[in-house]
């Protein structure tokens, strides 16, 4: 995981499964009040990486944080 401008968040085959990955993930942004710029799933050869845009530095921080 890393944060690169601009105030992107990208998990490299995200765990347990991406379905688990995606509703937690849906769950901690609506309960912080957060809309992300865009959510998109990125084909690799072994799986599925998940890039996720934010508004702010700050929202990208507390996201890679909470699923660090």
């Amino acid at each position: 995981m890393t944060t690169r401008p601009p105030f992107s968040v990208y998990f490299e085959k995200p765990t347990p499964t991406l379905g688990d990955f995606m509703n937690a993930a849906r769950q901690w942004l609506d309960g912080h009040k957060i809309q992300p710029v865009s959510f998109r799933t990125i084909r690799q050869e072994d799986g599925v990486g998940i890039d996720i845009r934010f508004q702010n530095e700050d929202e990208a921080i507390q996201f890679e944080q909470a699923f660090a």
